[in-house]
């Protein structure tokens, strides 16, 4: 029942991207290389984050690039970061998907090595206690679930729920939504996290919605749910 009813809500998201107001860089509070929410504070400690999504698919040419839509803890001023998440990319003219981690006091993303097909409910999760994380990717429509813990020094003040490019262009991934986003296991909005978009020498490359709250009820079952969701449109490769 609860994987049936996070497939829906993941494609409810997607379904109500079109309908949303998107925010560009004239009202996103600051521009980096991601896009998408972000919460720091030098007083709170983020031990966790998660977020679920459909994998998107790029609308490659033959110009090789990137997007990555991740979850994670830290990684901002010299916090240690842990995320977790998946690719679209363009290589060769094709479209590649994988999931990947970055353990903390690295920079370098490792990919966790399964298939993932475009559309699969993708659910990615950092855990931490005071010396680990763990970081977990699960594909819901394939039916396979990854975890790694790595060990954790220093404390991460902030948690992510991002669309990236690196340092390739940004692939054509048309919209994608990324839902029942939780930072220390709470709504997002609990902590009145920032909206970013990304920027290239002052050029928007896409759009990021309002962080909305939305409550799902089943009928006759006394079921619900509340989670935040918002949606990332790309604008530009460069």
């Amino acid at each position: 029942m609860l994987r049936t009813l996070r497939i829906f809500l993941v494609a409810l998201g997607l379904a109500a991207a079109a309908a949303l107001p998107l925010a560009t860089s004239a009202n996103a509070a600051v521009a980096i290389p991601d896009s998408g929410y972000i919460s720091i504070s030098s007083t709170t400690s983020y031990y966790a984050a998660s977020a679920e999504w459909n994998q998107p698919t790029g609308s490659c040419t033959s110009v090789d690039s990137a997007a990555r839509f991740w979850v994670g803890v830290g990684g901002f001023d010299s916090d240690p970061a842990a995320w977790v998440g998946t690719d679209s990319d363009c290589s060769g003219g094709s479209p590649v998907c994988y999931g990947w981690y970055r353990p903390p006091g690295s920079s370098d993303l490792v990919s966790f090595g399964n298939a993932i097909s475009a559309h699969d409910v993708m659910v990615a999760s950092v855990s931490c206690s005071s010396t680990t994380c763990t970081l977990q990717l699960e594909d819901s429509s394939a039916n396979w679930t990854v975890s790694t813990t790595q060990p954790l020094s220093g404390t991460p003040h902030s948690a992510e729920a991002m669309i990236s490019a690196g340092a390739l262009p940004l692939t054509n991934f048309g919209t994608a939504t990324l839902a029942n986003v939780l930072f220390n296991d709470q709504l997002a909005t609990s902590f009145s996290p920032v909206p970013l978009i990304i920027t290239r020498d002052g050029r928007a490359l896409d759009s990021v919605s309002d962080l909305h709250t939305f409550t799902y009820s089943v009928p006759l079952t006394g079921y619900s749910n509340t989670f935040n969701y918002f949606s990332g449109t790309w604008v530009s490769a460069t």
